[in-house]
């Protein structure tokens, strides 16, 4: 094989690889638009009866939560605490329109009054709760 003929072989391939990677990068592979969820699960708990709940709900879609055993919007999503280790439901407060208990804006850990907290998932790394706090009181 000349060098002429190994350039242009090289120059195919190329141009190859260049058409297979548009048809991937453009639809071939990945036709219509991307599918984003459009449901979340929550871990939380009933205050109403104290339970652990799984809840799958719409992203758009806010706690309290409708309790699979009263029917009550009692569930609300376990928090927990970076710095106490607790799995925790913050102070509620109670909202003036709707008469429900909701999160606050700024919700903080009951008992060590901290701020660094996230959602808590079972089986996450570095979410090792100790215990859990005391719950809020539920007054439906």
């Amino acid at each position: 094989m000349t060098r002429r003929q190994r350039n242009i072989a090289l120059v195919l391939i190329a141009a190859g690889l260049f058409a297979v990677a548009g048809y991937i990068s453009f639809g071939g592979l990945t036709r219509g638009t991307p599918k984003l969820p459009h449901e979340h699960v929550s871990y939380c708990v009933s205050l109403a009866t104290g339970k652990d709940v799984v809840v799958h709900h719409r992203l758009d879609e806010t706690p309290p939560y409708r309790c699979p055993d009263t029917g009550q919007l009692a569930v609300y999503p376990w928090l927990y605490c970076r710095i106490c280790r607790l799995r925790f439901v913050p102070h509620l407060a109670r909202n003036e329109t709707t008469g429900r208990l909701e999160l606050p804006p700024n919700p903080t850990c009951p008992n060590c009054g901290g701020s660094n907290f996230t959602a808590y998932v079972p089986g996450m790394p570095g979410q090792q709760p100790v215990g859990d706090a005391k719950l809020p009181e539920w007054k439906p």
